[in-house]
């Protein structure tokens, strides 16, 4: 028996078909069980492909850059939106075959003003909008506000994706947005 098999049979092979964790094993195995082509087949593509499941990455807010109208805190981490038609841009970092699949804003508003936060990609110089989030009347409290991603976009080669915070109403906002997380799996 090849080494890596028996390390193998100690962690759950992936499903290829929905990439939902199983609840049981495929298959039990003993020292004396003969391993299917079937299940090894599986076991070496997902660590080849490095396939998950969904998980959830944060991302730290003050990582972005805009032009004007922002200030950072420190703690928490926080991004102030302070007039109107302010961008604020920061990166997601992915990796080829990264699959985003739902973000996660999370803000402090006023009451009044309103945002909006644009998923974007970045490929052989043109930036192309994937979706939008619109926040009216941001509350005046912390909210996490949760959108699925438009045709779940699938990182390739050469590509990259950003998020644009752009704020919509007068030069009295009062904005704070934290981490962004998304929600992504590698099929």
């Amino acid at each position: 028996m090849k080494p890596w098999i028996a390390l193998a049979f100690a962690i759950v092979a992936c499903e290829p078909d929905d990439m939902a964790l199983p609840d049981s094993r495929d298959l039990t195995a003993t020292p004396a069980s003969q391993v299917s082509s079937t299940l090894d087949n599986v076991l070496q593509d997902c660590i080849i492909g490095g396939k998950h499941g969904d998980i959830e990455v944060t991302h730290p807010i003050t990582d972005g850059s805009t032009s004007t109208g922002t200030s950072t805190g420190l703690v928490p981490p926080t991004v102030s939106l302070q007039v109107g038609g302010v961008d604020w841009h920061m990166r997601l970092p992915t990796r080829v075959g990264d699959r985003l699949k739902t973000l996660k804003i999370r803000h402090f508003g006023n009451g009044v003003s309103d945002f909006n936060v644009e998923l974007r990609k970045w490929s052989a110089g043109v930036v192309t909008v994937i979706d939008t989030i619109v926040i009216a009347n941001a509350p005046a409290s912390w909210q996490t506000t949760t959108q699925a991603i438009v045709g779940t976009p699938i990182a390739l080669a050469g590509e990259y994706f950003f998020l644009r915070y752009t704020t919509t109403s007068g030069a009295n906002n009062d904005i704070t947005v934290g981490p962004p997380s998304d929600i992504r799996d590698r099929p």
